[in-house]
């Protein structure tokens, strides 16, 4: 029973030796209590530019980013306690030569025999790469923004210019038919004010014969999108 035990034990330690120590992933052991490292793979090692021995006198919390330190340790917590049994995210790094190494990281906790949390174990996966393409996708995002921004302002002041001098009057209406703009010429063909008309509806100012056509005109307009022309009488300021 001795010597089957002690195989079961070989087996299963080579088998720990073999999917830590030899993953191609870093992965390091780290204490629940102090934090500090108490075991990491051959990959973590090569990957991060630390010895075993350099590693062993760090702490989790050493090569954590200082932003993502907060973060860290509140679900670090929650595994500790029992609230979740692992957590999955996108943290940074410090390589030891001070670059920023980005990664996709995965904490779960060890519990012993009385359910005790002893100890965590970490996966971390490199995303630096992915982060930069991200990153430098963004900043073309942001450009192509600003860049439409620009266009559209340079278009409106163009139209508004245009239509700031016209002497025919120029409006803009929202789908309820409500004034949002009007050129200046309304004071010289009607006698109002531009903001005597914002807000309200053209039918407001429609001749009562006139009033019903126009507001058939608006809907279908509406409803299906196509140019429309009317001719309609409007009142003047004086009536």
């Amino acid at each position: 029973e001795r010597k089957k035990s002690q195989i079961q034990l070989e087996t299963s330690e080579k088998r720990y030796n073999d999917l830590f120590h030899l993953s191609p992933i870093p992965m390091w052991i780290f204490d629940n209590k102090t934090l500090q490292f108490m075991d990491v793979n051959i990959a973590a090692e090569m990957h991060y530019g630390y010895t075993r021995e350099e590693l062993f006198e760090l702490t989790f919390v050493n090569l954590t980013h200082p932003e993502d330190v907060e973060d860290d340790l509140a679900n670090l917590e929650l595994l500790k306690n029992g609230f979740i049994s692992n957590f999955n995210k996108e943290k940074r790094y410090f390589h030891k030569n001070g670059s920023i190494i980005w990664a996709d990281v995965t904490v779960s906790v060890v519990r012993n025999s009385l359910g005790k949390p002893t100890h965590f174990i970490s996966q971390i996966v490199d995303v630096t790469l992915k982060k930069g393409i991200e990153e430098n996708n963004k900043l073309l995002l942001d450009e192509n923004i600003r860049n439409k921004t620009l266009q559209l302002n340079e278009a409106q002041n163009l139209y508004r210019l245009l239509a700031d001098n016209m002497v025919d009057l120029v409006c803009a209406h929202s789908l309820d038919a409500k004034f949002q703009y009007v050129s200046p010429s309304i004071h010289h063909i009607l006698g109002y004010l531009r903001e005597d008309l914002i807000g309200l509806s053209p039918l407001v100012f429609v001749h009562p014969e006139d009033y019903e056509k126009l507001q058939n005109t608006i809907q279908d307009f509406v409803t299906e999108k196509e140019d429309i022309s009317i001719k309609a009488r409007f009142k003047n300021k004086e009536g």
